[in-house]
């Protein structure tokens, strides 16, 4: 079985790794600048494997994994990630809110002063708060 801790207790699991190197991705950072942030992931492999990629296939990645063509994808192919509805039992679209998943607008004030509380460490070193 397998056991699963915080958000802290992952987010450190990944951060203390000493047998190799380690890129932490914000998820903001792919949708706010996705080309620059894919550039940023690719350099880093580039230290541990060759990648031979041009500007006309990060364009090509970057443009055929948008949330759009995704969203356009799971209509006609499905998803198998997808979730069924506990209400009922059809599945759940899997790529939802994309951009539009502004969390302060969803999460209720009282839980993101918890967060914030419990996580406060963490998610200044992460600059988010």
């Amino acid at each position: 079985s397998t056991v699963l801790g915080s958000w802290s207790d992952h987010y450190k699991s990944w951060q203390n790794i000493k047998f190799a190197p380690i890129l932490i991705v914000k998820y903001e950072n792919l949708i706010m600048d996705t080309k620059k942030t894919f550039v940023t992931i690719i350099n880093f492999l580039n230290k541990l494997i060759e990648i031979k990629l041009d500007e006309k296939k990060i364009t090509n990645s970057v443009n055929s994994c948008s949330f759009e063509r995704l969203v356009e994808k799971e209509k006609k192919e499905g998803f198998i990630e997808a979730i069924k509805s506990k209400k009922n039992n059809e599945k759940i679209n899997f790529f939802y809110l994309g951009k539009n998943n502004n969390w302060k607008n969803l999460l209720d004030s009282k839980i993101e002063e918890k967060i914030r509380k419990t996580f406060n460490k963490e998610m200044k070193e992460l600059k988010y708060i």
